[in-house]
C-alpha cells in the first residue's frame, strides 16, 4: 500500500508541475478513512479505489442493513458485527453452513464480492 501511495504522489505531483499555478491551487491529495488514496484537481476526481466506477453517483458507502440482506440471499445466516475496511477491503464476518467466513462486499452498491482470507 505504501508504493500504491508513494506512486499516486508521485503522479501527483506531476500533474502539479505540468499544469502551472493556477491549476496547482486547486489540487489537493486526500487519504480517506480505509486508506484510499484520490487525487482531485479542479472539479476532476482522480480515484485509486478498486470498487469504484464512474456510473456511481457520490452518494457514499450504503447502509449496512442493505449490505446483511444481499447476503442473506446468499445464504450468510449471522454477521458478527459490522462491514469494515481490512487490508484495502470492505469485509463482513458472516456465519454459512454453521462455519464462519469473511465476506468481501461492494461498499457502494452493497454487492457480494467473495469470501475467503483476507
Amino acid at each position: 500500500m505504501n508504493f500504491k501511495k508513494l506512486l499516486l504522489t508521485a503522479a501527483a505531483a506531476t500533474v502539479l508541475l505540468s499544469a502551472g499555478a493556477t491549476t496547482a491551487s486547486a489540487a489537493r491529495l486526500v487519504i480517506g478513512p480505509h486508506g484510499g488514496v484520490s487525487l482531485h484537481v479542479g472539479d476532476h476526481r482522480v480515484v485509486h479505489d478498486r470498487y469504484w466506477r464512474s456510473d456511481y453517483r457520490d452518494r457514499g458507502y450504503i447502509d449496512r442493513d442493505h449490505v446483511f440482506l444481499t447476503l442473506r440471499d446468499r445464504h450468510y445466516d449471522d454477521f458478527d458485527g459490522d462491514p469494515f475496511w481490512r487490508n484495502g477491503r470492505y469485509v463482513v464476518w458472516a456465519h454459512r453452513h454453521h462455519h464462519r467466513v469473511m465476506v468481501e462486499v461492494n461498499p457502494y452498491t452493497g454487492g457480494f464480492i467473495g469470501e475467503g482470507r483476507f
